[in-house]
């Protein structure tokens, strides 16, 4: 057989319908990341993603190294390895399939691996997820993990993601079916975090996807009517630090200034005490997005503004979740990255922002 002919049988050997792979490092390798600086020691090897900016060699897939998990697959007293890298609703959305797998099998270790910047929200469902990784880990700290199941590039990809909810996409991936009536008690039983007396009124003024923002304008106009209709309660807009100054403008612009809290430290602290500060707030009201997922993943009261997906393919498993779905003929769209921008508004979400102020309102008056 020619050299070739042979090369192109180890590249075909290579290939892999999944994000992840193990790779060779051949030199010290050093890097600062997203979630901190990664230092790889020469010639380690590594479970990564495809897209790790450094100088690797592929020396194996998933496929060839685990078992990929299938609705036919015993987990009894075994243990399995789950990826997602972020985000949070995603990662949070994971935590229902996990706990089905828990409750139906005996003995089932999980071992989850995530960025760190994200990981922490696991930390307090230690029941759930027994073993946390980064998504470069050395092979020899996972040699006990013999089945893996990859989230990553899953729901992004899947069809039935217009019919079926986030939660119940990441199941079907988990090879478990969520039994939506026992489920709710199943993550409310395991979340960790103590009870808070609840006050206060939490905000999202922002997220990643451009689409799914409430404007400024319309952002302003609902804190002024909030503190008409809630004058006891101290409203905090949650965002991050680069929006510090635009939140810092809405403050300015509303009536009664020392009722509204600039809450723009959150991203600077771990997910896991921003969760616990959320778990305090009687309701949380926001887009599609993290801190949404995050008070409904502590069943605190959530209020969510839904354009490009319907409400209930993101919320429909949380306790005191509403969701206000935006009516325009463009909705929903499902968009999912950051970089897609609403055709019919210069970029930002028509159907959302079509949402009025007072319907909002009507919504959180159920909760205080």
């Amino acid at each position: 057989m020619g050299k070739k002919k042979r090369k192109q049988i180890q590249i075909k050997e290579l290939e892999s319908k999944y994000v992840y792979g193990i790779y060779k490092i051949p030199e010290l390798t050093r890097m600062n990341l997203p979630y901190g600086e990664v230092i790889i020691p020469q010639n380690d090897t590594v479970l990564a993603l495809e897209t790790l900016p450094t100088k690797k060699i592929k020396i194996s897939t998933v496929e060839n190294e685990f078992d990929i998990l299938t609705p036919q697959t015993n987990l009894n007293n075994s243990n399995l390895l789950i990826t997602r890298y972020g985000g949070v609703g995603d990662i949070v959305a994971t935590l229902f399939g996990i706990a089905m797998l828990k409750r139906h099998f005996q003995n089932l270790k999980i071992g989850y691996i995530a960025s760190p910047s994200y990981s922490s929200i696991l930390t307090l469902f230690p029941t759930l997820v027994d073993e946390l990784f980064a998504p470069i880990v050395n092979v020899r700290d996972i040699k006990k993990y013999k089945t893996i199941c990859i989230l990553d590039n899953t729901l992004e990809i899947d069809p039935d993601a217009k019919s079926k909810s986030i939660q119940e996409i990441y199941a079907k991936y988990m090879g478990i079916h969520l039994d939506k009536n026992s489920i709710i008690d199943l993550i409310k039983n395991n979340f960790t975090a103590q009870k808070q007396k609840r006050s206060g009124i939490g905000i999202q003024y922002t997220c990643d996807v451009v689409l799914r923002n409430y404007n400024i304008d319309n952002t302003i106009n609902l804190i002024n009517s909030m503190i008409k209709e809630f004058p006891d309660e101290k409203i905090h807009l949650l965002g991050k630090p680069d929006d510090f100054k635009n939140i810092n403008y809405i403050a300015s612009k509303v009536d009664e200034k020392k009722l509204v809290i600039n809450g723009c430290g959150f991203p600077k602290r771990s997910l896991k005490d921003i969760l616990i500060a959320i778990n305090s707030f009687k309701v949380v009201v926001g887009p599609d997005s993290g801190m949404l997922h995050l008070a409904g993943i502590s069943s605190t009261p959530i209020v969510g503004l839904f354009g490009p997906f319907p409400s209930n393919l993101r919320i429909s498993y949380y306790l005191n979740a509403i969701g206000i779905d935006a009516k325009t003929d463009c909705a929903p769209c499902f968009k999912h990255f950051p970089t897609n921008f609403c055709k019919y508004n210069s970029g930002e979400g028509m159907c959302l922002n079509s949402i009025k102020p007072e319907q909002i309102i009507e919504q959180i008056w159920k909760f205080i």
